[in-house]
Protein backbone atom coordinates (compact mmCIF):
# COMPACT_ATOMS: atom_id res chain seq x y z
CA UNK A 1 0.00 0.00 0.00
CA UNK A 2 1.42 3.58 -0.99
CA UNK A 3 1.91 5.93 1.47
CA UNK A 4 -0.34 8.77 2.23
CA UNK A 5 1.26 11.95 2.76
CA UNK A 6 -1.71 14.87 3.17
CA UNK A 7 -0.68 18.38 2.26
CA UNK A 8 -2.42 21.32 3.22
CA UNK A 9 -2.77 23.10 0.13
CA UNK A 10 -4.84 25.72 -1.29
CA UNK A 11 -6.10 27.49 -4.61
CA UNK A 12 -4.38 30.60 -5.29
CA UNK A 13 -6.89 32.57 -7.59
CA UNK A 14 -5.09 34.51 -10.43
CA UNK A 15 -6.28 36.32 -13.25
CA UNK A 16 -5.84 34.26 -16.63
CA UNK A 17 -4.76 36.97 -19.44
CA UNK A 18 -6.22 36.41 -22.97
CA UNK A 19 -3.13 36.31 -24.85
CA UNK A 20 -2.26 36.69 -29.02
CA UNK A 21 -4.37 33.83 -30.55
CA UNK A 22 -0.85 32.11 -32.21
CA UNK A 23 0.28 28.59 -31.13
CA UNK A 24 4.27 29.26 -30.32
CA UNK A 25 4.67 26.90 -27.62
CA UNK A 26 4.95 23.25 -28.56
CA UNK A 27 1.86 21.95 -27.77
CA UNK A 28 1.58 18.68 -25.51
CA UNK A 29 -1.14 17.87 -23.65
CA UNK A 30 -4.85 18.18 -25.00
CA UNK A 31 -8.49 17.51 -23.93
CA UNK A 32 -11.85 17.95 -24.90
CA UNK A 33 -13.52 20.80 -22.19
CA UNK A 34 -16.69 20.85 -20.99
CA UNK A 35 -17.54 24.06 -23.16
CA UNK A 36 -17.17 21.47 -26.24
CA UNK A 37 -13.54 23.46 -27.22
CA UNK A 38 -10.19 21.65 -27.33
CA UNK A 39 -7.88 22.48 -24.40
CA UNK A 40 -4.36 22.25 -24.66
CA UNK A 41 -0.72 23.25 -23.01
CA UNK A 42 2.00 25.30 -24.72
CA UNK A 43 4.84 24.01 -22.69
CA UNK A 44 7.72 26.80 -24.46
CA UNK A 45 4.93 29.80 -24.15
CA UNK A 46 3.87 29.04 -20.77
CA UNK A 47 0.39 29.30 -21.62
CA UNK A 48 -3.22 27.50 -22.13
CA UNK A 49 -4.52 27.21 -25.53
CA UNK A 50 -8.68 27.09 -26.25
CA UNK A 51 -9.77 25.88 -29.87
CA UNK A 52 -13.25 25.52 -31.23
CA UNK A 53 -14.00 23.23 -33.79
CA UNK A 54 -14.47 25.91 -36.60
CA UNK A 55 -10.67 27.10 -35.71
CA UNK A 56 -11.47 30.24 -33.01
CA UNK A 57 -8.51 30.34 -31.06
CA UNK A 58 -7.52 31.91 -27.37
CA UNK A 59 -4.60 31.14 -25.20
CA UNK A 60 -4.43 32.54 -21.67
CA UNK A 61 -1.14 33.10 -19.12
CA UNK A 62 -0.84 34.38 -15.84
CA UNK A 63 1.86 33.39 -13.45
CA UNK A 64 -0.09 30.37 -12.16
CA UNK A 65 1.02 28.52 -15.59
CA UNK A 66 4.66 27.30 -15.47
CA UNK A 67 5.64 24.63 -18.22
CA UNK A 68 2.05 23.44 -18.38
CA UNK A 69 2.09 19.61 -20.07
CA UNK A 70 -1.02 17.39 -19.63
CA UNK A 71 -4.47 18.52 -19.03
CA UNK A 72 -8.10 17.39 -18.22
CA UNK A 73 -11.66 17.84 -17.45
CA UNK A 74 -12.30 18.09 -14.02
CA UNK A 75 -15.32 17.57 -12.12
CA UNK A 76 -15.55 20.93 -11.25
CA UNK A 77 -16.26 22.16 -14.69
CA UNK A 78 -12.95 23.22 -15.34
CA UNK A 79 -9.60 22.25 -16.88
CA UNK A 80 -6.82 21.57 -14.28
CA UNK A 81 -3.27 20.53 -15.84
CA UNK A 82 0.25 19.85 -14.73
CA UNK A 83 2.61 22.47 -14.11
CA UNK A 84 6.04 20.47 -14.88
CA UNK A 85 8.26 24.04 -14.26
CA UNK A 86 7.10 24.86 -10.96
CA UNK A 87 5.84 21.45 -9.46
CA UNK A 88 2.17 22.73 -8.97
CA UNK A 89 -1.83 21.49 -10.77
CA UNK A 90 -3.29 24.33 -12.53
CA UNK A 91 -6.89 24.82 -12.81
CA UNK A 92 -8.46 27.36 -15.33
CA UNK A 93 -12.24 27.87 -15.84
CA UNK A 94 -13.79 27.90 -19.75
CA UNK A 95 -13.41 31.37 -19.07
CA UNK A 96 -10.23 31.56 -18.80
CA UNK A 97 -9.69 32.20 -15.25
CA UNK A 98 -6.39 30.21 -13.46
CA UNK A 99 -5.64 29.33 -10.46
CA UNK A 100 -2.62 26.91 -9.11
CA UNK A 101 -2.12 24.58 -5.80
CA UNK A 102 -0.20 27.52 -3.37
CA UNK A 103 3.41 26.39 -4.42
CA UNK A 104 5.07 27.44 -0.76
CA UNK A 105 3.10 24.03 0.61
CA UNK A 106 3.41 21.33 -2.04
CA UNK A 107 6.58 19.46 -1.22
CA UNK A 108 4.90 16.11 -1.96
CA UNK A 109 4.56 17.35 -5.93
CA UNK A 110 7.54 16.93 -8.14
CA UNK A 111 7.60 17.11 -11.95
CA UNK A 112 3.84 15.94 -12.05
CA UNK A 113 2.92 15.13 -16.10
CA UNK A 114 -0.22 13.11 -15.95
CA UNK A 115 -3.84 14.29 -15.11
CA UNK A 116 -7.12 12.72 -15.15
CA UNK A 117 -10.96 13.20 -13.41
CA UNK A 118 -11.15 10.12 -10.72
CA UNK A 119 -14.35 8.54 -9.33
CA UNK A 120 -13.74 10.12 -6.49
CA UNK A 121 -14.63 13.72 -7.29
CA UNK A 122 -10.47 14.77 -7.19
CA UNK A 123 -7.75 14.84 -9.94
CA UNK A 124 -5.25 12.04 -10.03
CA UNK A 125 -1.69 13.31 -11.11
CA UNK A 126 1.82 11.37 -11.75
CA UNK A 127 4.29 12.51 -9.84
CA UNK A 128 7.82 11.64 -12.61
CA UNK A 129 10.58 12.54 -10.21
CA UNK A 130 8.73 11.98 -6.89
CA UNK A 131 8.18 8.57 -7.78
CA UNK A 132 4.23 8.95 -6.70
CA UNK A 133 1.16 9.48 -7.38
CA UNK A 134 -0.78 12.27 -6.12
CA UNK A 135 -4.65 13.51 -5.92
CA UNK A 136 -6.22 16.89 -5.41
CA UNK A 137 -9.61 18.00 -5.07
CA UNK A 138 -11.35 21.18 -6.15
CA UNK A 139 -10.85 22.83 -2.76
CA UNK A 140 -7.01 22.17 -3.41
CA UNK A 141 -6.63 19.89 -0.79
CA UNK A 142 -3.42 17.54 -2.12
CA UNK A 143 -2.71 13.90 -0.82
CA UNK A 144 0.65 11.93 -2.32
CA UNK A 145 1.37 8.16 -2.28
CA UNK A 146 4.61 7.61 -2.43
CA UNK A 147 5.46 3.23 -3.59
CA UNK A 148 8.41 1.51 -4.35
CA UNK A 149 6.13 -0.11 -7.02
CA UNK A 150 5.77 3.38 -8.41
CA UNK A 151 8.64 4.21 -10.88
CA UNK A 152 9.00 7.47 -13.24
CA UNK A 153 4.91 7.08 -13.64
CA UNK A 154 3.73 9.52 -17.00
CA UNK A 155 0.35 9.14 -18.30
CA UNK A 156 -2.82 7.62 -15.90
CA UNK A 157 -6.14 6.62 -16.87
CA UNK A 158 -9.64 5.79 -14.82
CA UNK A 159 -10.26 1.67 -15.53
CA UNK A 160 -13.29 0.51 -15.86
CA UNK A 161 -12.85 -1.14 -12.57
CA UNK A 162 -13.11 2.37 -10.91
CA UNK A 163 -9.19 2.60 -10.10
CA UNK A 164 -6.54 4.81 -11.66
CA UNK A 165 -4.08 3.03 -14.26
CA UNK A 166 -0.77 4.29 -15.15
CA UNK A 167 2.38 3.57 -16.91
CA UNK A 168 5.73 3.12 -15.31
CA UNK A 169 8.22 3.97 -17.84
CA UNK A 170 11.14 3.72 -14.92
CA UNK A 171 9.86 -0.01 -14.74
CA UNK A 172 8.47 -1.50 -17.55
CA UNK A 173 4.85 -1.78 -16.26
CA UNK A 174 1.69 -0.31 -15.33
CA UNK A 175 0.53 0.11 -12.33
CA UNK A 176 -3.07 0.47 -10.31
CA UNK A 177 -4.00 2.72 -7.46
CA UNK A 178 -7.70 2.52 -5.95
CA UNK A 179 -8.68 6.03 -4.44
CA UNK A 180 -8.17 4.99 -0.60
CA UNK A 181 -4.03 4.96 -2.36
CA UNK A 182 -3.60 1.12 -2.64
CA UNK A 183 -0.97 0.69 -5.38
CA UNK A 184 -0.33 -2.61 -6.82
CA UNK A 185 2.12 -3.00 -9.72
CA UNK A 186 1.59 -5.26 -12.89
CA UNK A 187 4.46 -6.42 -15.35
CA UNK A 188 4.38 -8.15 -18.73
CA UNK A 189 6.71 -8.67 -21.13
CA UNK A 190 5.14 -6.77 -23.71
CA UNK A 191 5.91 -3.46 -21.71
CA UNK A 192 9.28 -1.65 -23.04
CA UNK A 193 9.47 1.96 -22.70
CA UNK A 194 5.81 2.53 -21.50
CA UNK A 195 4.48 6.01 -22.60
CA UNK A 196 0.68 6.52 -22.91
CA UNK A 197 -2.03 4.47 -21.35
CA UNK A 198 -5.80 4.87 -22.79
CA UNK A 199 -8.81 2.61 -21.71
CA UNK A 200 -10.18 1.23 -25.11
CA UNK A 201 -14.41 0.11 -26.06
CA UNK A 202 -13.18 -3.37 -24.82
CA UNK A 203 -12.21 -2.40 -21.22
CA UNK A 204 -8.61 -3.43 -22.24
CA UNK A 205 -5.85 -1.12 -20.97
CA UNK A 206 -3.64 0.34 -24.15
CA UNK A 207 -0.41 1.47 -23.75
CA UNK A 208 2.32 2.55 -26.36
CA UNK A 209 5.87 1.12 -25.96
CA UNK A 210 8.49 3.58 -26.65
CA UNK A 211 11.18 1.42 -26.61
CA UNK A 212 9.49 -1.64 -28.49
CA UNK A 213 7.61 0.46 -31.28
CA UNK A 214 4.30 -1.58 -30.20
CA UNK A 215 1.27 -1.06 -28.63
CA UNK A 216 -0.03 -3.93 -26.03
CA UNK A 217 -3.51 -4.22 -25.10
CA UNK A 218 -3.74 -5.28 -21.24
CA UNK A 219 -6.98 -6.72 -20.12
CA UNK A 220 -7.96 -6.98 -16.61
CA UNK A 221 -8.05 -10.40 -16.11
CA UNK A 222 -4.27 -10.67 -17.42
CA UNK A 223 -4.58 -11.15 -21.25
CA UNK A 224 -2.47 -9.35 -23.37
CA UNK A 225 -1.71 -8.62 -26.89
CA UNK A 226 0.41 -6.52 -28.77
CA UNK A 227 0.49 -5.15 -32.17
CA UNK A 228 4.03 -4.22 -33.94
CA UNK A 229 4.76 -0.93 -35.79
CA UNK A 230 6.28 -2.05 -38.91
CA UNK A 231 7.96 -0.10 -42.26
CA UNK A 232 8.57 3.50 -42.18
CA UNK A 233 6.26 3.67 -39.15
CA UNK A 234 8.62 1.62 -36.71
CA UNK A 235 9.46 4.25 -34.38
CA UNK A 236 8.47 5.17 -30.79
CA UNK A 237 4.44 5.31 -30.46
CA UNK A 238 3.31 8.28 -27.87
CA UNK A 239 0.02 9.08 -26.36
CA UNK A 240 -3.09 7.15 -27.14
CA UNK A 241 -7.03 7.34 -27.11
CA UNK A 242 -10.44 5.78 -27.54
CA UNK A 243 -11.64 6.54 -30.91
CA UNK A 244 -15.37 6.13 -32.83
CA UNK A 245 -16.19 2.79 -32.41
CA UNK A 246 -13.66 -0.18 -31.41
CA UNK A 247 -10.84 1.97 -32.13
CA UNK A 248 -7.70 2.99 -30.46
CA UNK A 249 -5.79 6.28 -31.95
CA UNK A 250 -1.82 6.90 -30.92
CA UNK A 251 0.76 9.19 -32.19
CA UNK A 252 4.31 8.52 -33.57
CA UNK A 253 6.27 11.52 -32.98
CA UNK A 254 9.07 10.38 -35.23
CA UNK A 255 7.67 9.26 -37.89
CA UNK A 256 5.29 12.51 -37.77
CA UNK A 257 2.11 9.92 -38.22
CA UNK A 258 -0.84 9.00 -36.31
CA UNK A 259 -1.81 5.14 -36.22
CA UNK A 260 -4.78 4.10 -35.84
CA UNK A 261 -6.47 0.05 -34.88
CA UNK A 262 -9.35 -1.78 -33.84
CA UNK A 263 -9.63 -3.89 -31.07
CA UNK A 264 -9.37 -6.96 -33.33
CA UNK A 265 -5.78 -5.55 -33.93
CA UNK A 266 -6.27 -4.50 -37.12
CA UNK A 267 -3.55 -1.30 -38.07
CA UNK A 268 -3.26 1.62 -40.26
CA UNK A 269 -1.23 4.36 -40.25
CA UNK A 270 -1.59 7.77 -41.71
CA UNK A 271 1.08 10.89 -42.53
CA UNK A 272 1.97 13.30 -44.24
CA UNK A 273 -0.63 16.74 -44.89
CA UNK A 274 1.14 18.90 -41.94
CA UNK A 275 0.80 16.20 -39.37
CA UNK A 276 4.70 17.45 -37.42
CA UNK A 277 5.78 15.54 -34.62
CA UNK A 278 2.23 14.71 -32.86
CA UNK A 279 2.62 14.16 -29.11
CA UNK A 280 -0.87 13.71 -27.19
CA UNK A 281 -4.21 13.24 -28.78
CA UNK A 282 -8.28 13.28 -27.82
CA UNK A 283 -11.24 12.26 -29.17
CA UNK A 284 -13.12 15.52 -30.21
CA UNK A 285 -17.01 16.30 -29.75
CA UNK A 286 -17.40 16.46 -33.12
CA UNK A 287 -16.07 12.77 -33.57
CA UNK A 288 -12.46 13.52 -35.30
CA UNK A 289 -9.69 13.28 -33.67
CA UNK A 290 -7.72 15.81 -32.66
CA UNK A 291 -4.04 16.22 -31.61
CA UNK A 292 -1.17 18.38 -30.52
CA UNK A 293 1.08 18.85 -33.34
CA UNK A 294 4.31 19.97 -31.74
CA UNK A 295 6.78 20.32 -34.47
CA UNK A 296 5.12 22.72 -36.43
CA UNK A 297 3.44 24.68 -33.22
CA UNK A 298 -0.52 23.57 -33.91
CA UNK A 299 -3.27 21.70 -33.56
CA UNK A 300 -4.11 18.41 -36.04
CA UNK A 301 -7.79 17.07 -36.56
CA UNK A 302 -8.19 14.09 -38.33
CA UNK A 303 -11.33 11.89 -38.86
CA UNK A 304 -11.70 8.37 -39.08
CA UNK A 305 -11.10 8.26 -43.10
CA UNK A 306 -7.97 9.92 -42.38
CA UNK A 307 -8.72 13.73 -43.88
CA UNK A 308 -6.31 15.81 -41.37
CA UNK A 309 -7.03 20.03 -41.21
CA UNK A 310 -4.27 21.79 -39.20
CA UNK A 311 -4.63 24.92 -37.09
CA UNK A 312 -2.26 27.23 -36.24
CA UNK A 313 -4.25 30.32 -35.25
Amino acid sequence: MGTRLAICATLVALAGLGATPALAGGPVGITTGPDGALWFTNPTANTIGRLTTTGALTTFTSPAVSRPWSIAKGPDGALWFTNRGNDTIGRITTTGRISAVDVGVTDGIQDPIGIVAGPDGTLWFTNYDGKSIGSVNPNGDVNVYPARSVSAPTAIVLGTDRALWFVNSGSNSIGRITTDGTVTRIRRTAFSGPRGIAVGADGALWVTNQNRHSVTATALDGKTRTVALTGEFDHDPFGITAGPGKTMWFTIPAANAIGRIDTAGNLKTFRGHGISEPLEIALGPDGALWFANRGSNSIGRITATGAVRIFKG
